[in-house]
């Protein structure tokens, strides 16, 4: 159509005389006709490359910032589907070409990846050059340049070093220095996550592989070998010797850098059906959690994507979709907001976002938010970031959301708008610059002085890793970690005093901070610092727990030993020996007596031990496990989970149907074990019958019944609500069963309202109460409503109820806005049973659309299961702020509970709770909580929405008595 538009123009207007000639004088009136055509097909043509243009414009990457700009400084053919990125010292841009990433049959370019030296000759501020660097790799992931200007490249299956010795722009020594022997051949989840640290060492990631064994190996033969265990964190010298595993139970470490202080620091690409994505502080000997051999969805229970479990660390944030490179921003040209700050390349969600990083003295691991730099409403897909010697940061971008070769790419430049900041004063020297100044004496001076007084934080630390690089006995490390204004340091200047053969137990103490006291403990001799160790273990911090696991791992306890400890120590030692060299021996001896602990966190521990090393001989002991009366609801999953393992069945995030069923209808299994049957079970499951419950009902333990009753009101059999009626009448019932049964009735409530008002005017509290709000939205005759306010007039509370029925409302309640006012409606009189009849109320309440507690309710929303813990470690603010995002729930959302509105080329819209999004197919976790698709093409508009999928109004449906009950039972401790 273009093509046509130009030519009938190039036709009518481009030649007026050929015009002329066609149509001479007035012999045809044809001719003022074809002109006219030509000018409105001309303009026409203007407004079509007009509105591509402002169409181009407003996809283009925008700065949320009106101090810093975003630039365009190539695009195709100039560069084309870029992974890696990295600058040099003199400005030129390197980038990573993909050409082997999901090649198309008839893709004609070339066959291997390069990298380009892409470079902006003319000073224009666009790139017009471009040459090839290299030429020969797969997969070709992530650059990184080493302070010497050697080149670093990772392909997904290894790492190389290369080098221009005759100054050519092209690599002519090229010296492997990683190399991994593995069948995985997925592209992107190999190695990648290229960092220097300080003393130009190399830190790396490595995917989860799709769970392939691998072997890695470096060049002085060292090989580290590993399979299920999800992915690894690595360190090795820029030689490719001394390789060590860092830290493990990561899904695809894709990007990793170190900060000004040494803290390292990377992106976790991709939970599976559990978000967000993370970003994690990078701890020695650290797991996070995620292992492939149980799955894809990050919700199995031997998994632990958000630090919940024993010894797991947590991340240190979420961050948005599709997270690729990370970038600790320590140069001078951008505002003084972002030094320090991480900025992260979120691929999938079309932004550049920043994290700025504190730390405070009672947490060890730091802390941050995320915000957002950069964004675009379009095809911006950043995946690797560099900073320039200007300060300056480049961007390559995929441009598509397709994961096949498509010839696009782009890279863009951050820049200040202001010229003027870029040429302030460098806060900082490179770890190379100081190294140099360490070789003469009088230089060392002036690095003691920094590393003491200098006014700047960052020329503080690096004086300080200078100076203990080459281990300056003239420099008092011990007295800087005393003094210092910031913990970073503190804890940088520790590390190596106690490297070198410093004391640790005179920094034990609880007045240290966190971050620095965990330095300590990690170095503490359990038998010669013993008391200091189980105080460390004791700790609810997960840095300091895991420092007193690192410790005692080196000496790890006897069995003998546990009978004395408390519950965080026993884990602790138990963690300790499971990373011990007495593992083996301990495991063969002990584990079973840990499955008969009444410690519930070490019995986890023990049982996922069982299941990591497949040790079938504990398969009696774990059936056994399932008929205690103690076992909780964790426990139950995690031990029904390892039993699957040990059977050789494929993971399952919830224990098969026929098994629950098996225990429900066991009268030998423990009521404690078939009511955790019933709430886990899908009431759908065909092999689950109305009998079963008939069963159930008569049994003599009321708790069960009401798991019984609970269940049925959700099952689709033809008779259910006849049974739910019937029990709802039956005075034999506990009233606890009974209110539970009158609830079951609520979405019936028309069916049966002779039923429910007759019920609502019970003697009983629990009964007439559950009654009043089965019958919300009841159309009453006025004599039905009179015979309701007559009654309630005599029962406190009830007066609202009634009101609410019949007018819509209970009352006037304050603004959603106005905290204090509502605090003062919670006087804590409530009654914790009904108030989780409200919790997972059809009609008023209904939290459980959304929220799990212990197994019920849909997985939507945050699981409120350890709600009470949340509370406790708020202490005194704990009420208060869960009454505040109750009300006020748009106000701070997660990014894993952040909705995304979709609309598609059919007009519909969809919302939903991003759970996979990239490539063809974005899935999302619907409002029913269950999980819907939609296909790239057919997505007309998506964007992340700042209003909760939680109604701001929940508690103004509330009668007071209700607010205090669904309080009582949120706070509860159970």
């Amino acid at each position: 159509l273009r093509f046509g538009v130009i030519t009938i123009y190039t036709a009518t207007a481009t030649f007026p005389m050929a015009n002329k000639a066609i149509f001479p004088g007035k012999s045809s009136g044809l001719a003022p006709l074809y002109s006219r055509v030509g000018a409105a097909l001309l303009l026409s043509f203007s407004m079509l490359i007009g509105l591509r243009e402002a169409n181009a414009q407003s996809d283009a990457p925008k700065s949320l910032d009106e101090r810093v700009t975003i630039d365009l400084f190539a695009e195709h053919p100039l560069i084309v589907t870029p992974t890696g990125i990295a600058v040099d010292g003199r400005g030129r841009v390197f980038a990573a070409e993909s050409h082997t990433h999901f090649r198309p049959d008839d893709y004609d370019g070339p066959h291997t990846d390069r990298i380009v030296i892409v470079e902006d000759s003319d000073g224009d501020g666009r790139a017009d050059r471009r040459r090839v660097f290299h030429e020969g790799f797969t997969h070709l992931m992530d650059l990184e340049f080493h302070p010497d200007g050697s080149l670093y490249a990772a392909t997904r299956m290894d790492i190389h070093r290369l080098r221009d010795t005759d100054a050519d722009d092209a690599a002519d020594e090229i010296t492997p220095i990683i190399r991994m022997d593995t069948t995985g051949t997925y592209p992107h989840n190999g190695l990648s996550g290229l960092a220097f640290d300080f003393r130009g060492d190399l830190h790396f990631g490595l995917g989860e592989n799709l769970g392939h064994a691998y072997t890695l190996i470096g060049t002085d033969g060292v090989r580290l070998s590993g399979g299920g265990e999800g992915g690894s964190t690595y360190h090795v010298r820029p030689d490719g010797t001394r390789l060590r595993r860092v830290s493990t139970g990561w899904w695809n470490p894709f990007g990793m850098c170190v900060d000004a202080f040494g803290r390292v620091f990377g992106t976790d690409n991709d939970p599976g059906a559990s978000p967000p994505c993370r970003l994690i502080q990078v701890v020695d000997g650290g797991d996070y959690g995620y292992e492939y051999r149980y799955g894809r969805t990050g919700l199995h229970p031997l998994v632990s994507w958000t630090g919940d479990a024993p010894g797991v660390l947590p991340m240190i944030a979420g961050t948005g979709e599709a997270p690729c490179e990370i970038l600790a921003y320590e140069a001078a040209a951008l505002p003084e907001a972002y030094r320090g700050c991480l900025l992260v390349a979120s691929w999938a969600d079309h932004r550049i976002e920043y994290y700025p990083v504190e730390q405070t003295p009672n947490r060890g691991l730091t802390t941050t938010s995320r915000k957002t730099l950069i964004e675009s409403a379009g095809e911006f897909r950043p995946v690797g970031l560099a900073t320039a010697p200007d300060g300056s940061v480049y961007v390559s971008d995929w441009v598509s959301s397709s994961y096949e070769l498509h010839k696009q790419g782009r890279i863009w430049r951050i820049r200040p708008k202001n010229p003027r900041i870029a040429s302030s004063p460098n806060v900082s020297i490179t770890g190379w610059e100081a190294m140099r100044l360490t070789e003469t004496e009088e230089a060392r001076v002036t690095l003691r002085d920094w590393a003491f007084s200098h006014h700047r934080a960052r020329l503080r630390a690096t004086a300080v890793q200078a100076l203990a690089a080459v281990n300056d006995a003239a420099t008092d490390f011990a007295n800087i970690a005393r003094g210092d204004a910031v913990i970073a340091i503190r804890a940088l200047a520790l590390r190596h005093h106690l490297g070198r053969g410093g004391d640790p137990a005179p920094w034990c103490n609880e007045a240290t901070p966190a971050a620095v006291r965990a330095e300590a403990v990690r170095r503490l001799d359990p038998q010669q610092h013993r008391p200091l160790l189980l105080a460390a273990a004791e700790s609810d911090d997960p840095l300091l727990f895991h420092a007193a696991v690192q410790a005692w791992s080196q000496h790890p306890p006897a069995a003998e030993e546990f009978a004395g400890l408390a519950s965080r120590q026993r884990q602790a030692a138990l963690l300790a020996i499971k990373r011990s060299s007495a593992r083996d021996e301990f495991a063969a001896s002990q584990l079973g007596r840990m499955l008969e602990m009444d410690d519930p966190a070490v019995r986890y521990i023990a049982v996922k031990w069982i299941a990591d090393d497949r040790r079938v001989e504990h398969q009696d002991e774990l059936r056994q496990l399932l008929r205690d009366r103690t076992l909780d609801y964790r426990l139950f999953l995690a031990a029904t989970a390892a039993l699957d393992v040990l059977e050789g069945k494929p993971p399952a995030d919830r224990p098969a149907p026929s098994l629950l069923l098996e225990q429900i209808a066991d009268d030998g299994a423990t009521v404690t074990i078939r009511k955790l049957s019933l709430r886990l079970i899908d009431p759908s499951f065909q092999g689950l019958t109305i009998e079963h419950f008939a069963d159930l009902l008569d049994h003599p333990d009321a708790d069960l019944r009401v798991e019984a009753v609970r269940t049925l009101a959700q099952h689709p059999g033809e008779g259910r609500s006849e049974v739910l009626a019937e029990v709802a009448r039956d005075e034999r019932q506990s009233t606890d069963v009974r209110a539970w049964a009158i609830a079951g009735l609520a979405p019936e409530a028309e069916q049966y309202r002779e039923v429910l008002i007759d019920l609502a005017q019970h003697a009983r509290t629990e009964l007439r109460d559950e009654a009043l709000r089965a019958l919300v939205g009841v159309a009453l005759s006025s004599e039905e409503a009179r015979l309701l306010l007559s009654k309630a007039a005599k029962h406190e509370g009830a007066a609202e109820a009634v009101r609410r029925i019949t007018e819509g409302s209970p009352g006037e309640r304050p603004t959603n806005s106005d905290c204090d006012a509502w605090e003062s409606l919670l006087n804590g009189a409530g009654d914790a049973s009904a108030g989780e009849r409200i919790f997972f109320g059809a009609k008023v309440g209904t939290c459980s659309r959304c929220h799990e507690v212990d197994g019920r309710g849909t997985a939507v929303g945050p699981d409120l299961s350890q709600m009470e813990r949340r509370l406790a470690a708020r202490g005194d603010d704990g009420r208060r702020w869960l009454l505040k995002t109750i009300l006020e729930p748009s106000k701070e959302m997660a990014p894993q509970y952040t909705p995304w509105t979709i609309i598609t080329t059919d007009g519909k819209t969809l919302t939903g709770l991003p759970r996979r999004r990239g490539g063809g197919v974005e899935a999302y976790l619907g409002l029913d909580g269950e999980e819907f698709t939609v296909r790239k093409s057919e997505i007309e508009l998506h964007r992340e929405s700042r209003v909760s999928i939680m109604p701001e109004n929940l508690l103004g449906a509330l009668t007071q008595g209700e607010l205090n009950d669904l309080f009582a039972f949120l706070q509860q401790n159970r």
